[in-house]
C-alpha cells in the first residue's frame, strides 16, 4: 500500500482511501493514478501515459485533460493548490500526485 497526504492506495484490491474511508475511484482514474504513482519520481509525458492506460485506443488529448481533472477533484488538488499542490500544467508533462509535497511512503497491510 502506498500513502500520501491522507490517502493510502492498495493497487492489488484497487481501493484509494482517504484517512482510512474508501473513496469510489473509476477504473480508468484508478489506473491513471497508480501508473503515476508508480512513476512518481519522474515526468510522465503525455503520450506515454495515453499508451498505458488507452492502449491501442486512438484517444483524443481531452480524455487525458479529463481524467487528470477528475483525479485532481477526488485528490482536492484544486488549480490554484487551495487544499494541495499539483504540478500539472495543460500541453506539457504530467508529474504527479505529490498533492501534498510530502514523500509518499509505503504502507503494510
Amino acid at each position: 500500500m502506498l500513502g500520501f497526504g491522507p490517502f493510502q492506495v492498495d493497487a492489488h484490491r484497487r481501493e484509494l482511501l482517504h484517512s482510512g474511508q474508501q473513496i469510489a475511484v473509476q477504473a480508468k482514474l484508478f489506473d491513471t493514478l497508480v501508473f503515476l504513482l508508480d512513476r512518481r519520481d519522474r515526468v510522465v509525458e503525455k503520450q506515454e501515459l495515453l499508451e498505458h492506460i488507452w492502449p491501442n485506443v486512438h484517444v483524443e488529448e481531452s480524455s487525458l485533460y479529463q481524467t487528470v481533472s477528475a483525479l485532481r477533484k477526488i485528490l482536492g488538488c484544486g488549480k490554484n493548490g487551495e487544499r494541495h499542490r499539483h504540478d500539472t500544467r495543460p500541453r506539457l508533462p504530467v508529474r504527479g500526485p505529490d498533492c501534498s509535497r510530502r514523500p509518499l511512503r509505503r504502507r503494510t497491510a
